[in-house]
């Protein structure tokens, strides 16, 4: 009897949890749609609250409303202006390339050069420091639409022999099998990583490899030390500069070997040849030039695009956008390892006077303001004599020493540092006044460019 009663019990428990069991489940499967109710009902009320009240329209409501209308009316115009101008422009990123179809930018055939000392670099301390302070200088360079850079050497005997830039080399040495020293040339002068640095070479170097445009440094510019570390110089961002799908009217390429390809062989007694050229796309392009011209294989050219009245492209001078167009299209790099005298004598622009304007910087020349005043045109009707007009000048700076003991330590050129000033068209101090006691190379050359600009562009020969 006692184990029938314990039976009943726990059936009546199993019964009785089952029960409360489904309660759960059904409250479970309730308290969603309950929830679901509950935002309907929510947004309902905040329909019913948002929707404006019916009311008698009285002369003030008229008067607002036919105001809302004429401000919705205006609010189109608003956005069609918004979408044009970012159409337009890209505040994001400027670009020069929407200036180069604008008329500000008279063409010009004058040029502007500007001639420094490799050994800057020399006062930077470390290797990063030193391509840095290359990059700033290309950079300005380039700002200011210089046409030539020239790295001069100005005859310092300590800057052959620094290796600062490098660290030191272990103590071990290597031979090869032969018995001679590894970094070491036949005649036992160093080589490779061993060779000392040279600072005007490696300026020079680094303003070249900036200059170019990317789709064509790989090829032209091998694996080398000195641009180890360009990596970290600012991008020059020039017009010609462009991406795969910028539209120009010129481009800088690289002409190919037309032999590997499918090119024919130009035609006997034809005026023009065919030469194939990167410049940046896919496929290179097929250039006509005259046949008498030899265009050798792996040499950087300026292409002329198809266009109006151009069926064709064609290889054209690197000057042509800018006395066309007056476009900035960058910078020749010359090194000058003969000191001032090679600087002055070896002009490469097609002039038989070379540079017609010199201009020679240091802080003890004459006020450069004063100079400036001359120039402009209220004073030109008094007759005083300022800047001349030119074809080609160049603007010479000197290093740490400053210019006058690079024109003395140039065994060509029979002046010490007191005439150095005679060897000059014009001898100026940029900065009249200045509150430190230097003004360093880079700094010169922007404070130069600066001032300069407006009087060189209003005396250069057009």
């Amino acid at each position: 009897m006692a184990d029938g009663k314990k039976s009943r019990k726990r059936q009546r428990k199993s019964k009785g949890g089952a029960g409360q069991e489904d309660v759960a489940e059904k409250k479970a499967e309730e308290e969603p749609l309950q929830k679901q109710a509950k935002v309907d009902e929510q947004k309902h009320v905040a329909v019913a609250l948002a929707r404006p009240q019916q009311e008698p329209q009285s002369e003030d409501n008229h008067t607002q409303q036919s105001q809302g209308l004429s401000s919705n009316a205006q609010q189109p115009q608003q956005e069609k202006t918004e979408q044009t101008f970012y159409q337009r422009t890209n505040p994001h990123k400027p670009s020069a390339l929407p200036h180069l179809a604008s008329s500000h930018t008279p063409a010009r055939k004058y040029t502007v050069s500007v001639a420094l000392p490799g050994s800057i670099v020399l006062n930077a301390q470390t290797p990063e420091l030193q391509a840095r302070l290359a990059g700033q200088l290309a950079r300005t360079c380039a700002i200011f639409n210089v046409d030539e850079i020239i790295v001069f050497d100005e005859g310092q005997d300590e800057q052959a022999n620094d290796t600062r830039r490098f660290p030191p080399r272990p103590a071990a040495r290597k031979w090869k099998e032969d018995g001679q020293e590894e970094g070491m040339g036949e005649e036992g002068e160093p080589q490779g990583e061993r060779k000392p640095f040279d600072a005007n070479g490696f300026l020079a170097r680094i303003l070249q490899y900036v200059e170019t445009p990317q789709y064509l440094r790989k090829q032209l510019f091998p694996m080398h030390r000195d641009l180890r570390l360009a990596g970290l110089i600012a991008p020059l961002d020039c017009p010609h500069h462009l991406r795969y799908e910028d539209e120009s009217a010129y481009r800088e390429g690289i002409v190919q070997d037309v032999t590997s390809s499918s090119a024919p062989s130009a035609a006997k007694g034809a005026s023009t040849k065919t030469v194939y050229v990167y410049v940046g796309f896919r496929d290179a392009l097929s250039c006509r030039v005259p046949s008498h011209v030899d265009v050798p294989v792996g040499a950087r050219v300026t292409v002329q695009m198809p266009g109006p009245g151009v069926q064709y492209p064609r290889i054209v001078s690197p000057r042509t956008p800018v006395e066309q167009l007056g476009t900035f299209w960058g910078y020749q790099v010359r090194l000058a390892r003969g000191g001032v005298s090679e600087v002055l004598n070896d002009c490469p622009w097609s002039s038989s006077a070379g540079y017609d304007l010199v201009i020679g910087t240091s802080e003890r020349g004459s006020s450069l303001s004063a100079l400036l005043e001359q120039t402009s045109a209220a004073s030109a009707t008094k007759g005083e004599q300022g800047i001349p007009p030119f074809d080609h000048a160049l603007i010479m700076l000197g290093g740490l020493s400053g210019l006058e003991v690079a024109v003395e330590r140039d065994a060509k050129i029979h002046l010490d540092a007191d005439g150095a000033s005679r060897l000059f068209d014009l001898w100026i101090n940029v900065v009249e006044g200045q509150g430190s006691r230097t003004i360093r190379t880079e700094e010169a050359l922007m404070i130069t460019l600066a001032r300069l600009k407006t009087a060189l562009e209003a005396t250069g020969r057009r």
